[in-house]
């Protein structure tokens, strides 16, 4: 952290602080981001420009905690970049993707401190989806994971807690879970009948996990095992409908172990923000690192697609400039900033010359 204002309540960090450790240095001084994603491991740069999120109806994305950020672009101009100081570059900047120049400091909005107290739950995926939208708006956080091939879901619900806190004990229990989903595959999955069977007696119903600490301790998570993610943002009427479909085609697929994960997010206006325009209903497909996952573009991105999707700027997906402007109602003001600020290029990767649909210059 470079600087913390008591006064505005705003911190100052460098662009390439990893989450993790931003959020644990306001933790030192009872300050925390209102939400977290589950992973943390990534930078601030990484995570505010790809609208990496967590889970809340009420809560958005991380990068709208952003308050100013300064931008070293192309012609090495140093600028310090507000709401009042430039409005159109301030909602281009908060997710920019990494093309508009390198982002080397920003400065946000904390909140005090807070306790949370986490309730996980295994139950059927059909009263979880029915429920779906209750939770969503009855809990402080709100999601939920879907087993493939077992018909049952983990949901998750995080709240407010006051007094004192029971502590998270460190567990395995999340990877042990994986084994287990994969070994069932392995030995039961041209039986779809009788793996879920064999899932619905052999894995825990009810509650299995009712914990309290910290919100850092809570809503971020250690994930060591590898693996290979597409999650795109549905919009909230048709994204249930959606997801259904989806479950339905990811049982089907005997070889398929991995969770699929599911939360709400609350919307905002940057202009290249998932989240633009109304709350969205966020569905993440993984496959283990050592597994295929083409089957992710063939089959399941079309369904995505079908329904109004915007892809995870930070995760799997094959849309292109044509696609991406339907989408969003701001991409072509932000092609055209991004052109202006970066005229030859410097800062873009094949990946991104494909997305703004520009030659791509070594």
């Amino acid at each position: 952290m470079k600087a913390y204002d008591p006064v505005t309540q705003r911190a100052t960090f460098g662009a390439g602080t990893v989450l993790f450790q931003a959020a644990s240095q306001l933790n030192e001084i009872d300050r925390a981001f209102p939400n977290l994603p589950d992973i943390v491991d990534q930078t601030l740069a990484g995570s505010f420009s790809t609208a990496t999120h967590g889970a809340g109806q009420t809560l958005t994305a991380l990068h709208d905690y952003i308050h100013s950020f300064k931008l070293v672009t192309a012609d090495g101009s140093l600028l310090d970049v507000t709401a009042d100081s430039n409005p159109d570059l301030f909602s281009a900047g908060k997710v920019s993707l990494g093309a508009l120049g390198v982002i080397s400091e920003y400065t946000v909005e904390t909140i005090p401190s807070f306790n949370l107290r986490r309730i996980v739950s295994a139950e059927p995926i059909d009263a979880v989806l029915d429920d779906a939208f209750s939770r969503a708006s009855s809990y402080r956080n709100f999601e939920f994971y879907y087993l493939p091939g077992t018909g049952l879901a983990a949901s998750i619900t995080h709240d407010l807690h006051h007094g004192e806190t029971t502590g998270l004990e460190p567990s395995n229990d999340d990877d042990e879970m994986l084994e287990g989903l994969k070994q069932l595959r392995n030995e039961f999955g041209w039986w779809p009948w009788l793996r879920k069977r064999i899932a619905q007696s052999a894995l825990p119903s009810g509650t299995i996990e009712d914990v309290t600490d910290t919100s850092l301790q809570l809503l971020a998570t250690t994930r060591p095992i590898k693996f290979n993610e597409m999650e795109y943002h549905l919009p909230w009427d048709d994204g249930l409908k959606a997801l259904r479909q989806i479950i339905k085609m990811m049982d089907q697929r005997k070889h398929v172990f991995f969770p699929m994960e599911v939360r709400f997010t609350a919307p905002d206006d940057a202009w290249l923000s998932p989240f633009l325009g109304g709350p969205r209903i966020s569905i993440a497909i993984h496959a283990a690192i050592d597994e295929a996952y083409d089957y992710f573009f063939s089959e399941f991105e079309p369904v995505f697609k079908m329904y109004g999707g915007r892809p995870h700027w930070g995760k799997h997906h094959s849309l292109q400039r044509k696609d991406l402007e339907a989408l969003y109602p701001d991409f072509t003001k932000f092609a055209d900033l991004r052109r202006s600020l970066d005229p030859t290029g410097k800062f873009l990767n094949p990946h991104l010359a494909d997305v703004f649909g520009v030659p791509f210059n070594v």
